[in-house]
């Protein structure tokens, strides 16, 4: 497996923690804890939305790279 492939495979997994996030706060019977787990998972969630577009764009500059390159 290519190092970029596994790097893609270690964000999805680590981006799950915003999925264990939910389902803690959906099982808290503590309102207060629960919105607060439920802000906790969403700032997460944007944190790995902009991670995961600079991976994008750092993957689409290597290619683009070594397509020049091989020309």
């Amino acid at each position: 497996m290519s190092k970029i492939i596994e790097l893609e495979q270690s964000f999805i997994a680590a981006w799950s923690v915003t999925d264990d996030l939910k389902i803690i706060a959906e099982m808290n019977q503590d309102n207060v804890l629960a919105d607060l787990i439920m802000g906790l998972s969403h700032v997460y969630n944007l944190r790995f939305e902009k991670a995961w577009s600079d991976f994008e764009g750092t993957v689409d500059e290597y290619y683009a790279y070594k397509n020049k390159e091989q020309k």
